[in-house]
């Protein structure tokens, strides 16, 4: 027994030792590594995009609504579903002409039964690309609400009126004076 039990424990003196020497091999701090960098210049959320300049921020929305209606005409209650998916991508570069700004969004809404009947003209678009547009040196290029409509009193024969709408545009907007 004392033969075996020799052994044993010159086994795992051996083991031991060689186990010290390849942990003595591995560096004795790891350096951190930073996956995501917040990107600070142009506000709060925007991080880089990892390797490049190029700033992005990703955001979104969902929303869902339930309606009760009660038709007192024919003694019936109707009820609908509401759901409303939206998503958010911008992304800015700085270039020694100013900023290049890109953004997007996507909106996909569905409905059902009270929702379907008379709220489906205001809701629903054939087209989920809700914004799209890119700005350069005060060029604005793309898809996205109009520039004129911004109050209910600016009605000027074909300028645009508050309606919501979004339209294709190209756009120029300066900056005069200290502003």
């Amino acid at each position: 027994m004392t033969l075996a039990r020799s052994f044993l424990l010159g086994s795992a003196a051996v083991f031991l030792a060689a186990s010290g020497a390849a942990a003595a091999d591995l560096p004795v701090k790891a350096k951190n590594v930073e996956y995501v960098k917040v990107c600070n210049t142009y506000g709060v959320g925007f991080f880089y995009v990892p390797g490049t300049d190029l700033c992005l921020k990703l955001g979104g929305r969902i929303r869902a609504e339930y309606l009760f209606e009660d038709d007192d005409a024919n003694d019936d209650y109707e009820i609908g579903f509401l759901a409303r998916g939206r998503v958010d991508v911008d992304a800015r570069n700085a270039t020694e002409y100013g900023t290049v700004r890109a953004f997007m969004r996507l909106q996909l809404t569905t409905s059902s039964g009270a929702y379907g009947s008379h709220y489906t003209e205001v809701l629903h678009t054939d087209d989920p690309l809700d914004r799209a547009f890119v700005q350069f040196i005060g060029f604005t290029a793309g898809r996205t609400q109009s520039f004129f409509d911004f109050s209910e009193c600016v009605n000027r024969g074909d300028i645009r009126v508050s309606d919501g709408k979004v339209v294709n545009f190209l756009a120029y907007t300066a900056t005069i004076g200290d502003g």
